[in-house]
């Protein structure tokens, strides 16, 4: 989660925006990521409703207003995310094809659907996450409108979402983990 952040916030330097480096937040130090509601209070409710453990960091700071090209601006810092996460998971799976070692595969490739489940997850285009953030400058008004309403009142719209259709969109991130470690195994032995 940690490399997800600092993705977003060195994308939006690089797009103009220097919040989150006047901020400290491009940083690996985890608990300048730490997030009372994301990365304890989530995990919890997780927990004591027998939904999939799910969590977060602390939301890097953007400016939108700083950065270049607006909401493609946006679009672009929002998918540095969901992207870092997928070179990871990308690096883990080459590490097991190249080392072939048992033991070390057990972690690399739990280590590998760790950051593809986040990649997924991030993905889905429900406000705040990054999926939405992408999607909206190729959306229609009505939907951009949507985003917008959903977005004022915070992450409780998606948390409650997300429990509601937990077991959906678990099989769903399952289904696709699967698939993306199969095709990349594959096309690396």
């Amino acid at each position: 989660m940690i490399i997800h952040e600092i993705a977003h916030g060195i994308m939006a330097l690089w797009l103009g925006d220097c919040t989150a480096k006047n901020m400290g937040r491009i940083s690996l130090n985890p608990t300048k990521h730490l997030d009372l509601s994301l990365s304890i209070f989530l995990p919890i409710v997780c927990i004591l409703t027998n939904s999939p453990i799910i969590g977060g960091a602390k939301p890097v700071p953007i400016n939108k207003n700083n950065l270049k090209w607006g909401n493609i601006g946006m679009a672009i810092v929002s998918l540095a995310g969901p992207l870092s996460n997928f070179i990871l998971a990308i690096l883990a799976i080459s590490l097991i094809v190249i080392f072939n070692n048992p033991i070390a595969s057990i972690y690399l490739l739990f280590f590998a659907k760790i950051n593809l489940g986040l990649m997924i997850f991030n993905l889905i285009p429900i406000p705040p996450l990054d999926g939405s953030k992408i999607l909206y400058p190729l959306a229609p008004d009505f939907i951009k409108g949507l985003f917008d309403k959903i977005e004022m009142r915070g992450s409780w719209i998606a948390l409650i979402v997300i429990i509601l259709f937990s077991s959906e969109i678990s099989v769903f991130v399952s289904f696709l983990q699967s698939l993306i470690i199969n095709v990349f195994m594959a096309f690396l032995s």
